[in-house]
């Protein structure tokens, strides 16, 4: 039921009304102290012959120095179970210098074989950029096991934290970076700060928090701040590439509304930020469309679009001109047509041709709604 529910598209009622995701199971391997633990468990159930949660209520019920015992003895244990399990103080590089080749010798790539563990533990790795993992809370030996195929490790929260498993991480030779992003923005110039980082940190990149939300936001921000834009991107560009790429605090969090808010208004912000870099992101094999240096001056002033619709599964594409400020859209789709002429307006385009290059029978042109709306538009 909750599988199903975690695959339907994401609308308010598919979220958990008192949290942020569902608190799904995940396929964690079966440990020796899962075992023992089990074990002792049941050993002290069968002398007892209660087990922890009637005792609560033999304790109040029907108090005796034989239920108070046990339970002096349960709460001993878990005291003891505590102090066992409490992180060691451990050094952990933070915004570190170092060059990437003291962290290992060797260049660490995502088999399938990981890959496929990854899926089956509910670590996301969105297609774009291929070499940036999501991920919340693991236990310490899925954390170690994983860190073996990562360049690096950049932890979100306070080291001090006890999912924070920093021995395991650079036990494998592992580079593991420290910064803590709190989960209410504004930020100040964090934006900047762990651009900065991201850019220095070697791939296969593991990014973690507690869910994975905050991480993913990170993931949209790496994705657009490629240096040397010089035209600012468009917000409604940025939201849409995240939601094409799944990223969880865009599209399966009910409560990241002012995260999202704040990294699209750091995209709208930043002059590194720009709509070529979407381009870029969206349809890698197009690289030469705005970016290098030296290309020509009309590839620099070339604006570039590439957009999808889930729905329909169609592509859209948007292109522009810099200089004279026009742009042609072809083959858009019904349904995202205010979507359309909001990204218009913002990158600061007057439409002027909508193009379909041929009959759609996956969905309804919008190209008879963007000429009611923009009368001076020509559709062809």
């Amino acid at each position: 039921f909750f599988q199903i529910l975690e695959r339907s598209p994401s609308s308010p009622r598919c979220n958990p009304w008192l949290g942020a995701t569902w608190g799904l199971p995940k396929t964690n391997p079966v440990e020796l102290r899962l075992v023992l633990g089990s074990m002792l468990f049941g050993l002290g159930w069968g002398l007892c012959g209660v087990c922890p949660g009637p005792l609560w209520v033999l304790l109040l019920a029907r108090p005796s120095v034989e239920a108070t015992s046990i339970w002096l003895a349960m709460l001993a244990g878990m005291g003891l179970a505590v102090a066992v399990n409490k992180p060691q103080p451990q050094h952990v590089v933070q915004n570190s210098e170092c060059p990437c080749d003291a962290w290992g010798p060797d260049a660490r790539t995502l088999t399938p074989e990981v890959r496929e563990e990854m899926a089956e533990l509910g670590i996301d790795l969105p297609v774009i950029p291929g070499d940036m993992a999501i991920c919340g809370a693991l236990p310490r030996t899925v954390v170690g096991r994983l860190a073996r195929h990562f360049g690096a490790w950049l932890y979100l929260n306070s080291s001090a934290d006890p999912n924070f498993h920093v021995d395991a991480i650079q036990s494998a030779n592992c580079r593991c970076e420290v910064v803590e992003m709190s989960a209410d923005p504004p930020y100040g110039g964090f934006a900047q700060r762990v651009i900065t980082i991201l850019a220095a940190l070697p791939r296969p990149l593991m990014l973690q928090c507690n869910s994975g939300n905050r991480a993913s936001v990170l993931v949209l921000l790496a994705l657009l701040s490629e240096q040397g834009r010089s035209k600012t991107c468009s917000k409604a560009s940025a939201e849409q590439l995240a939601k094409d790429l799944d990223l969880k605090a865009f599209t399966r969090c009910s409560t990241c509304g002012p995260i999202c808010a704040w990294v699209l208004q750091e995209v709208s912000a930043s002059k590194a930020l720009t709509s070529a870099s979407i381009a870029r992101a969206h349809c890698p094999s197009h690289v030469s469309l705005g970016a290098k240096e030296g290309a020509s001056t009309s590839a620099k002033q070339l604006v570039f679009e590439q957009l999808f619709d889930e729905e329909s599964s169609t592509f859209t594409y948007l292109l522009g001109c810099a200089r004279t400020q026009e742009a042609v859209l072809i083959d858009p789709v019904l349904q995202q047509k205010d979507h359309y002429l909001t990204m218009l307006d913002e990158l600061g385009l007057h439409l002027k041709y909508v193009i379909d290059t041929h009959c759609h029978d996956d969905h309804v042109t919008a190209a008879g709604a963007i000429r009611e709306s923009r009368v001076d538009v020509k559709t062809v």
